[in-house]
This record gives C-alpha cells, structure tokens and sequence, in this order.
C-alpha cells in the first residue's frame, strides 16, 4: 500500500455558467480515471449533465452525510 492520488475541490462551479462547469467536470473526471486517482468536490446545484459524470454522489447538510449513492455505470 503506497500513497494514494487524491484532490479535494471546494465549489468549482462559483461564477461560470454551466457549459464551462460541465467542460471542467469533464476533463477532471477524465483525469482521475486515467490517473486512478480520487476526487472529492463540491458542487452546488449541478445541472444533469454535470450530474451524470460522477460515479459516486454524496449529499451532506451541515457536515452530516444524509446519503451516499453509487452512479457509476448506471444509464
């Protein structure tokens, strides 16, 4: 067991509109896919198309998870 690839990014979508949200979702998907990587972000109110990019979602309140979903691979 060695070092994991990990990025935490806090509210990536503040101030750009959603095509330029969803282009950057993108590529960071596409980056942690092809590094094995993990990325943690935060994002409020995604469209569907930036929605359906994540393979997992998870939905916090003031710091307490109220759930957890596995989307990968789902149509």
């Amino acid at each position: 067991m060695g070092p994991k690839k990990t990025l935490f990014l806090d509210e990536i979508s503040t101030g750009l509109d959603s095509s330029t949200t969803f282009q950057i979702t993108r590529t960071l998907r596409d980056f942690s896919h092809l590094r094995s990587a993990t990325m943690l972000i935060a994002l409020l109110q995604p469209t569907p198309e930036t929605y359906n990019l994540f393979d997992d979602i998870l939905l916090m309140s003031e710091g307490t998870l109220l759930l957890a979903l596995s989307i990968a691979n789902t149509p």
